[in-house]
């Protein structure tokens, strides 16, 4: 769910730029290090890596795992 409100909210924000697409890499590769690409006003690449959470693990903490390629 996190995923699509940030690659919604990037959407909106570079249908001003015209054709550049974002794109939800999450759904085709997982192994990226990124779950979004984006790109910035001067059509640099913007690699986004979402991470969002609503459970709690056995002691009552938020968490959520980062692999190697996200560092």
């Amino acid at each position: 769910m996190g995923e699509r409100i940030v690659y919604n909210y990037e959407v909106r924000n570079l249908k001003k730029l015209g054709n550049l697409k974002v794109k939800l890499q999450s759904e085709v590769d997982n192994s990226l290090g990124y779950d979004i690409l984006s790109y910035e006003d001067d059509v640099t690449p913007r690699y986004i890596e979402v991470k969002t959470t609503e459970q709690k693990n056995d002691n009552g903490e938020l968490s959520f795992f980062i692999s190697q390629n996200e560092l």
